[in-house]
């Protein structure tokens, strides 16, 4: 009715999977697209009749305009894993973290309410469910690895994933864990 559209999608437990990954479960992906919000839900069921453990992350992959004016507002406080530098326990200091470098970091108890800012425009990011937020763009000679990037193509996206990434969730048999993100231009 509001002019939204949505895109549902589904993975159950098979032989195939079981091969890659022993447990009973069934996914569902649901993505609704609508006005100027995009929304990003994951339901994860244990089918199964024994406890399962996962991680998962929604690799958002966000269009910026120039990645060296971009920034990201929301971190600063948080404890964070930065395998760049091969450092396990550092703390943002900055109240919004310029994506001036090579980045691969994980948030952990990331502040649900985020927000990407470039000079002409923003984004609004939240999640729910998900814990940690990965922050995420190679650099030049990383990107050129990549066999799909186009040249100069690192500096036209970042990763601001939701995420379940430093310690995984567990699902009790027969319970379903639900996660989100919402993303929203402004």
């Amino acid at each position: 009715d509001d002019g939204s559209a949505q895109a549902h999608l589904r993975c159950v437990a098979t032989s195939a999977t079981r091969a890659l990954w022993p447990h009973d479960f069934a996914l569902d992906y649901t993505v609704t697209v609508g006005g100027g919000t995009l929304s990003l839900a994951l339901a994860v069921h244990n089918t199964g009749t024994a406890d399962f453990a996962f991680t998962a992350a929604l690799h958002t992959y966000l269009r910026v305009l120039d990645l060296r004016a971009t920034r990201v507002r929301g971190l600063a406080g948080a404890h964070y894993r930065d395998k760049v530098q091969g450092v396990d326990d550092a703390v943002e200091t900055a109240g919004e973290l310029p994506i001036d470098r090579f980045l691969d970091r994980v948030y952990r108890a990331a502040p649900a309410d985020l927000a990407m800012l470039e000079p002409t425009r923003q984004l609004a990011i939240r999640a729910s469910g998900f814990y940690d937020t990965v922050v995420w763009n190679p650099d030049a000679p990383k990107s050129a690895t990549i066999a799909d990037m186009e040249a100069g193509g690192y500096l036209r996206f970042l990763c601001v994933e939701a995420a379940v990434a430093h310690a995984p969730v567990t699902v009790a048999a027969g319970a379903t864990w639900h996660g989100a993100q919402v993303l929203t231009a402004g």
